[in-house]
């Protein structure tokens, strides 16, 4: 089950990765003048939120800037997402350098379906010229088309396209559209449930994530899923950089309490099974902190992380990708 939740998260990092690529391989904005044009960019620069479609299972925002400039990891991140992306400079982007946040909401829990919001700084001139000069990534040519007045490229299902000098969209071909649809039609307002939005804006967080698996349940990744995951309602999940080095906490909500503590439990065994010599020297880290309680019908949970054990997970992440 573990193994199956580490390939789904890491082919949700594939994605963002590959769409921070493109962005180094031509995605451009035609754009627009006058006052209309200029209140439409000056919407979509305010509120990533409200570019996300309607209906996601699954949203979340990382404060990239705030993980870049982590004297901890900052400079293994911007490595690891600089191999990934593959990003030519000549392009006028670097990721580690030009994007602030990303904002993602996702709408299925069985393949590929979801789309990111970068925000930070797009100079889509060069970056048309790197795509008019017939640039490719090496995980496959760059297709170019036009979907709601705007460029698209897209690379192995994956596309992006940039909305105003400090808004960017990537994600699959279909959530894509669905979100340039919004912008096409004027719809840039907030479609997600309020919470979410709540838990994506906690202050001081560098990372969130909001999940409701009301109607699509967990156990639709299939039958390695444990009943105390698998009957999950919703979740949330915070994280920011703080002593030791990332604290994260969050909770899990169950329609009853009992299903609540045998979360509560399994969390723990998790726990005791992190720090056993052969996870160690398998190099999983041990987290520290560690605390589960029952809270009516939720499981709460927090840990942190020190330095060594946030090194250890981004030298994880090229095996876990398989790259």
């Amino acid at each position: 089950m573990t193994k199956r939740l580490i390939g789904r998260a890491s082919a949700v990092l594939g994605s963002v990765a590959l769409g921070l690529a493109l962005l180094a391989t031509g995605c451009g904005d035609k754009g627009g003048g006058g006052a209309k044009a200029a209140e439409a960019k000056k919407e979509i620069d305010a509120d990533p939120i409200a570019l996300l479609p309607s209906g996601p299972i699954l949203v979340a925002t990382v404060d990239t800037k705030a993980f870049f400039a982590s004297a901890t990891v900052g400079p293994q991140v911007a490595q690891l997402v600089e191999r990934y992306a593959v990003i030519p400079e000549e392009a006028g982007f670097k990721a580690s350098r030009d994007v602030d946040r990303v904002t993602v909401g996702f709408y299925s829990v069985q393949g590929a379906d979801g789309v990111a919001v970068l925000m930070g700084r797009f100079d889509a001139a060069k970056i048309k010229q790197f795509a008019d000069a017939k640039g490719q990534t090496p995980r496959g040519p760059v297709v170019a088309s036009q979907y709601a007045g705007k460029d698209v490229y897209t690379v192995s299902n994956i596309g992006c396209s940039v909305l105003t000098p400090k808004a960017a969209l990537c994600g699959t071909e279909a959530a894509i559209r669905r979100a340039l649809d919004r912008v096409r039609d004027g719809h840039v307002q907030r479609d997600v449930p309020p919470w979410m939005a709540q838990t994506l804006e906690s202050p001081n967080a560098a990372a969130a994530v909001a999940g409701d698996f009301t109607k699509v349940p967990l156990s639709q990744l299939g039958s390695g899923v444990p009943p105390w995951l698998g009957t999950v309602k919703s979740g949330r999940v915070l994280a920011d950089f703080k002593d030791p080095g990332i604290n994260v906490a969050g909770s899990l909500s169950y329609d009853d309490p009992q299903k609540a503590q045998a979360a509560v439990d399994q969390l723990a065994q998790l726990n005791r099974m992190a720090g056993s010599t052969a996870l160690k020297l398998l190099g999983v880290p041990e987290v520290q902190k560690f605390d589960a309680k029952v809270e009516k019908n939720d499981a709460q949970f927090s840990f942190a992380l020190d330095d060594r054990g946030m090194r250890q997970i981004v030298a994880m992440t090229p095996r876990v990708v398989g790259q």
